[in-house]
């Protein structure tokens, strides 16, 4: 696996690969598949799987994995890839790691694959040019030599160029497609005008004007990303707004909604929200206009049914989960 020089031709041809199914039109899938091709070259890698950062579910969908046995994934393999040591690892680094540099300090990936077959491979999370989390590339070789710091360098530069193929909010159509199946959803240009999305139902809550849309334009992320919140608790239910990063879908927001079910009252709602904008008791109180005790009571109920031990606990699943009702 070693190269003599810092990095080598073949490399630089496999990234202007890469690059080039970064750069085109066309189907997302047949890009990818291209693009692997030249990352197996450039890894020489023997497995390898690509999965995306899905912003709205919180969690990763695999785009392509190919040359792990189902061996690989039994038993408590398959796990969650968020909570695996190895990957936080990998995370925060920020930087591909070769599989033979942190075999010893930690468990790679244990949680997800097992890598005991294996001799070297990397993991490497990407990140857009502007900083953003967009999903990670994890190959392995069954026997070789550790990765040498060029092609360690080399994988670093793909990263980028792969991070603009793996980013789910890159057009309208990739963005729309993360959103539940079935939930009436509309497009919000820049200018605020309303369309329709194809193959999603309509609803009266998502028409031009909508108080709905207002708020979600309101309370969107700066950038590309995801947010959820709750809308009149009841009647309009949960909403996710997906900001579509700047290009030729330029200013775009998906807003989608569906009847949402949470696990707290309406009132306990606003407390909730209230807390995660970093409110004390005495603040909650004079907004809501309720006592002190009663609001120490509601958040007593509400760390209770979250299954939390403190407030920030409960602020951070109520963003997580689209539990901040905004009205």
């Amino acid at each position: 696996m070693n190269d003599s020089s810092p990095m080598a031709a073949h490399h630089v041809r496999a990234i202007a690969a890469i690059g080039r199914e970064a750069a085109r039109a066309g189907d997302r899938d047949v890009r990818v598949g291209a693009a692997l091709g030249a990352v197996a070259e450039l890894t020489g890698c023997d497995a390898l799987v690509l999965a995306a950062w899905d912003p709205v579910l919180r969690a990763h969908r695999p785009l392509r994995t190919w040359g792990y046995r189902p061996e690989d994934l039994a038993g408590d393999r398959g796990g969650d890839l968020v909570h695996d040591p190895g990957y936080q690892y990998a995370r925060r680094t920020r930087r591909p790691l070769r599989l033979t540099d942190v075999r010893a300090r930690r468990p790679p990936l244990d949680g997800v694959l097992a890598l005991e077959r294996f001799s070297e491979g990397l993991t490497h999370c990407l990140h857009t040019a502007d900083g953003r989390y967009v999903g990670a590339l994890s190959c392995n070789v069954l026997d070789g030599a550790p990765y040498d710091e060029g092609r360690l360098a080399a994988v670093g530069l793909a990263g980028l160029l792969l991070a603009e193929l793996t980013d789910v909010t890159a057009t309208l159509r990739s963005a729309a497609a993360v959103l539940p199946a079935g939930m009436a959803a509309v497009a919000v240009g820049g200018d605020g005008a309303v369309g329709a999305l194809a193959g999603r139902p309509s609803s009266p809550l998502l028409l031009p004007g909508a108080e709905l849309l207002r708020c979600a334009r309101a309370v969107a992320p700066v950038l590309p990303g995801a947010t959820a919140f709750l809308h009149d608790a009841g009647a309009a239910g949960l909403v996710r707004a997906v900001v579509v990063r700047p290009g030729g879908d330029d200013g775009a927001l998906l807003v989608g909604v569906e009847p949402a079910a949470p696990p707290l009252s309406r009132r306990e709602l606003q407390v909730l929200t209230l807390v995660a904008e970093g409110c004390t008791n005495p603040e909650i109180a004079a907004r809501l206009h309720l006592s002190r005790p009663t609001v120490a009571t509601h958040l007593a109920h509400i760390l209770d049914r979250l299954g939390v031990g403190t407030r920030g606990a409960a602020a951070a699943r109520a963003v997580r989960e689209g539990l901040l009702l905004i009205a």
